[in-house]
């Protein structure tokens, strides 16, 4: 990702760099988990914005069990989001961007 940073700036490309949970942290981790830190960090230096995108679905949880948020928001059997999961994505990255 340095790399790909340091190749962004000499083009003067802006980077933007995004997170949010794939099913195992998402039934294992915490909302401000280490990939939240590391990236947020590398970004400091490194990038134009970053987008916290794992809040909309820990928040998921204050209300529903972890199978029912991961058949809601992911494809069965995949980690990949499903059209609900995108939808949060979406409008969460959207709101950000605005910002």
């Amino acid at each position: 990702m340095k790399k790909l940073s340091v190749l962004l700036k000499q083009n003067n490309i802006s980077l933007s760099l995004a997170v949010y949970p794939v099913p195992g942290t998402l039934k294992y981790d915490v909302v401000n988990n280490k990939q939240v830190t590391l990236w947020n960090n590398f970004c400091k230096t490194n990038c134009f914005k970053f987008y916290n995108l794992m809040s909309p679905f820990f928040n998921m949880l204050d209300n529903e069990s972890f199978s029912a948020v991961y058949e809601k928001v992911y494809i069965k059997d995949d980690l990949h989001f499903n059209k609900e999961g995108n939808r949060i994505i979406a409008d969460n990255f959207l709101k950000l961007y605005l910002k």
